[in-house]
């Protein structure tokens, strides 16, 4: 059977949807050292005052406010020393008139007296005190529950506990707090390719490893919730039922991930629908459109959909919603660093990334590579979403970027551009938090340019490759690189004319655009593929696949591979001048140019022939 999607609600109607299903959870005490994050379950008031006596708001004289009347610099008023009072005693001091009590910062006022005069307006010399101002009566003086009454409200049912809150909790002496007991949330990942990481080492053609099971469950961490993970569950109508049996009997939300468009294949729909009631099904967002919202025996039910970077942003729009979090949902202003085209008619939620500019603030760049690029996952940030009667949003315009978790920040140091074994090397050390997109020298030149990363590395030597250059981007010599022919004793010792002559197939990477272009340049019949990544080209060899292939010799495995030397290619990196002086991109420079070129074979300074 397959249901078409005739009309498709707007988002409106879905968050209404949402709303109108009670996910009722149990309470429970928690120690305050416990506490952060937990939603207050019952109001509290406070069993005592704040401050529960007077206290002095300052260091200097406790005095009765009218001995000082009439203090100036030049007509200082004489008050005889009473004595002293410490903070957490309570004194035996009585302030008669004419009398002043040293008294410290949080100190109990002594009887009599109604003021503090500050040290500084003060005078010692013995058992005289002159005070140089006049001071009212009360003044710096927190007088009892000042702060707080006894009886006050001070935290809301609802309210999120956090530091703060708790500290307050605290200064009244209250060590634990009810609390919403955090629901309970099942996750069940459907499809007949999907495998648990811990059940295979190697994927058959077509298989593809278990990740929302795993980024969903700390999602709902970072949400509040607490997670069981149940077994996987082809897409088999009886199975995925079995299942949703399990968990609905367990918990107090379930979500599914997968199996909810609307083929013959997928059949989430129909069992929420068979078990219980299905109150929504597609949605006019993109990604997201068959998302899936029912109940089943008054469990809430969120089906997402299968493509990881869609799964966690539909769960940033409804699923925190739905776990009582979205008050608590991390989202920043930031500025969009290119223009955004977008589909007129649905809201479009697009991953992200952010990058700090100094100057200009926080800087979003669009990292949507397209249904099934796992990268997407690991370098998007949060995500913007676009109403759906907007269809272009231009450059430098303000967004709001919902975020994918609460702990997430921009990198110390943005970089595009080419994959550099000795750079990556680098990275690796302690230093400042990185990102690389490695998509090769155009685009991170390109990337630089509209100010999207700030640093980007290319082996292009002055070509730019059609990409205008800005007068503010400095080029940095770093090292050159050994760029060599692998192959696999194919062709014995021969040199690189024979080797040449005789393959029939090449292989280098598209994205390696310097390695590319040399292969071009060589003197061959053989015809060449391009692979995504040296490694892939590497296999490719090792599979019989290609003759030989066109890569660095860092990345090739001598007790593997027979190489011959095709020429030393020089690495430099493009620095945005407008972010030079940023902390991280000072010491990353700092290290790639000082890099020990001898840590690594096939590397050497530059213009070092020997």
């Amino acid at each position: 059977m397959r249901k078409q999607f005739r009309e498709l609600s707007p988002l409106a109607d879905a968050f209404e949807v949402l709303d109108s299903l009670s996910v009722e959870v149990s309470t429970e005490s928690v120690g305050i050292e416990k506490a952060d994050g937990r939603l207050l379950a019952s109001s509290v008031t406070s069993p005592i005052d704040v401050p529960g006596f007077d206290r002095s708001i300052m260091d200097g004289y406790a005095v009765i406010a009218d001995d000082t009347v009439g203090a100036y610099d030049d007509n200082p008023v004489e008050l005889t020393y009473g004595g002293k009072v410490h903070p957490g005693e309570q004194p035996d001091i009585d302030v008669e008139p004419g009398h002043a009590v040293e008294i410290a910062t949080g100190a109990v006022i002594p009887s009599g007296a109604n003021a503090v005069v500050m040290v500084e307006q003060t005078s010692r010399d013995g058992e005289a005190i002159e005070v140089f101002r006049p001071v009212t009566p009360g003044q710096n003086v927190m007088a009892r529950g000042a702060d707080i009454a006894s009886g006050e409200t001070v935290l809301r049912r609802g309210d999120r506990l956090d530091p703060r809150r708790i500290g307050l909790a605290a200064a009244l002496g209250i060590d634990e707090l009810t609390v919403r007991s955090r629901p309970r949330v099942g996750i069940i990942s459907t499809g007949a390719e999907i495998i648990r990481p811990s059940t295979a080492d190697r994927l058959a053609p077509g298989e593809i490893f278990d990740i929302n099971s795993f980024s969903l469950a700390n999602a709902v961490t970072d949400a509040g919730g607490e997670v069981t993970i149940f077994p996987h569950a082809a897409d088999d109508y009886d199975v995925i039922t079995s299942t949703f049996n399990e968990a609905v009997e367990t918990c107090d939300i379930v979500l599914s991930t997968g199996s909810t468009s609307a083929s013959a294949e997928d059949v989430v729909y129909r069992v929420v629908e068979d078990m219980g009631e299905l109150l929504l099904h597609g949605i006019a967002i993109k990604p997201g459109k068959p998302t899936v919202i029912g109940s089943i025996d008054e469990t809430a039910v969120l089906g997402l959909p299968g493509n990881p970077i869609s799964a966690l942003m539909t769960f940033r729009l409804f699923g925190r919603r739905l776990l009582d979090a979205e008050a608590n949902a991390p989202t920043v202003e930031a500025k969009l660093s290119v223009a955004v085209d977008s589909e007129f008619g649905r809201t479009q939620l697009l991953p992200v990334g952010l990058v700090e500019s100094p100057g200009e603030g926080l800087l979003v760049y669009d990292v949507d590579k397209g249904s099934g690029a796992i990268t997407s996952l690991a370098e998007a940030d949060g995500f913007i979403q676009i109403d759906d009667n907007v269809n272009y949003l231009d450059a430098g315009e303000m967004v709001s970027v919902q975020l994918l978790a609460s702990h997430i920040s921009p990198p110390d140091v943005l970089i595009g551009g080419e994959f550099c074994p000795g750079v990556d090397q680098l990275l690796d050390r302690d230093g400042p938090s990185t990102r690389w997109l490695a998509d090769g020298a155009v685009d991170g030149a390109r990337k630089l340019r509209d100010r999207i990363v700030d640093i980007a590395g290319v082996n292009l030597g002055d070509d730019t490759l059609g990409v205008e250059p800005r007068n503010d981007i400095e080029r940095i010599a770093c090292f050159e690189r050994h760029v060599v022919l692998a192959h696999r004793g194919t062709f014995g010792l021969g040199s690189l004319e024979s080797i040449l002559e005789q393959a029939d197939v090449l292989g280098t990477t598209g994205q390696q655009t310097g390695l590319y272009h040399r292969l071009e340049t060589l003197d061959t019949s053989a015809s060449i593929r391009t692979f995504p990544s040296q490694q892939a080209a590497l296999r490719a060899v090792t599979e019989g696949e290609v003759d030989a292939a066109l890569v660095l010799e860092a990345v090739t495995d001598t007790d593997e591979f027979d190489t011959v030397s095709v020429m030393w290619e020089p690495f430099d990196i493009l620095v945005d001048g407008d972010r030079r002086e940023k902390p991280g991109v000072t010491r990353l420079v700092e290290e790639v140019t000082s890099f020990n070129t001898e840590m690594l074979d096939g590397y050497r300074p530059p213009g070092d022939t020997s």
